[in-house]
């Protein structure tokens, strides 16, 4: 034994100087100690085995059970692919084959339904002009009997609207008489006293020109609920009335004075009484703040909807068309809060306002 020689590393005993060379290159666990990386891996496709030397490796697929297992998988998967492309360019040729067939027994099929429906529409379009021209004379028949309705009806209503008139001219004529003998003095006594009985309702503190936008944005943030928002216009009217034209000093910025026609007044900064027809002005200084904290509230309820709808079960069929019900009404909502400052499509706003404020 005194020829041999030992690994100071790891201790493995070697034969000769040779062989110890090649131990300190290729051995993995004395590598290891020495913290020394691998260059060269070999590895196993079968069974993932590392060898330093390619030499190794040979030696060892020809014994290893799991790659020759993987040899014969992949040879085994080759083949199987190649038979399905067979069988796959041979299904295709059949399909082509019988497309074809299938083409030309389709055209021998629309010529002959041509010819059928040809003569179809001829048949559909003589039985049409025989009841045009029926309905045509019976349209005749009806017209000249409703025309000669008409006449007989209009000499009833004009005899009759006259006697009617005939009633209103004498009305009218003693209502002038009873207004020129009645004593002027009091009409003018009844029209102060009602604008005096105006102006008391009026706060003297807050004024319609005087409304700030971030005063109206707080208030929408505390008082612009889903249920108002989903009374739409009517809710709108609502919180307007409840929240910014009555005041802090129990009284009003607003006041409509003829609900039939939307007047309203309001007192400036000056104290001077204006007319504003259907609260236009009052509407322009609220409607930008109102319509954005809507905007905000309506792509809240959005959000919700669908976040719950996200979540539903398959078999929660009610409760699914309970909310695209509540989506559809949240988008006309939307719809007609949007317009509430728009004099062509905002009546709701108007009526309501001018009935809570009257």
């Amino acid at each position: 034994m005194s020829d041999t020689i030992t690994c100071e590393f790891c201790n493995t005993i070697l034969k000769n100087k040779n062989n110890l060379k090649a131990h300190l290159t290729n051995n993995k666990t004395c590598l290891n100690i020495r913290n020394i990386p691998l260059d060269n891996k070999f590895v196993c496709s079968g069974c993932d085995s590392i060898f330093t030397l390619k030499t190794n490796l040979t030696k060892h697929v020809d014994k290893c059970k799991s790659y020759n297992k993987v040899i014969r998988e992949e040879k085994e998967k080759k083949e199987n692919i190649e038979n399905i492309m067979k069988l796959h360019e041979k299904e295709i040729n059949n399909y082509e084959r019988i497309n074809s067939e299938l083409k030309e027994h389709y055209e021998r099929i629309n010529e002959k339904k041509e010819i059928e429906l040809t003569e179809q529409h001829e048949k559909n379009i003589n039985e049409l002009k025989e009841q045009y021209e029926k309905n045509i004379n019976e349209l005749k028949k009806n017209y000249e009997q409703t025309i000669s309705d008409i006449k007989k009806t209009n000499e009833i209503t004009i005899n009759e609207l006259r006697y009617q008139n005939e009633k209103l001219l004498t009305a009218f004529e003693k209502l002038a008489t009873n207004a020129v003998n009645r004593p002027s003095t009091s009409t003018n006594t009844s029209t102060i006293n009602n604008h005096n009985n105006i102006r008391n309702n009026f706060s003297e503190k807050y004024f319609v020109d005087t409304l700030k936008t971030e005063d109206i944005k707080n208030i929408c943030i505390n008082h612009l609920t889903e249920q108002v928002f989903f009374e739409g216009q009517k809710g709108i009217a609502q919180l307007c009335t409840d929240h910014i034209i009555k005041t802090k000093d129990n009284k009003s910025l607003l006041v409509c004075t003829d609900i039939s026609r939307k007047k309203f007044k309001y007192l400036d900064e000056q104290l001077n009484l204006n007319e504003d027809h259907e609260a236009r002005i009052f509407t322009e200084k609220v409607s930008k703040p109102i319509k954005d904290a809507s905007k905000v509230l309506y792509e809240n309820i959005l959000s919700d909807v669908n976040y719950e709808k996200e979540n539903l079960e398959e078999d929660e069929v009610g409760k699914k068309e309970q909310l695209n019900n509540k989506t559809m009404k949240a988008i006309d909502c939307m719809m007609n809060i949007t317009n509430f400052d728009d004099p062509k499509y905002n009546t709701e706003f108007k009526n309501e306002l001018a009935i809570l404020n009257k």
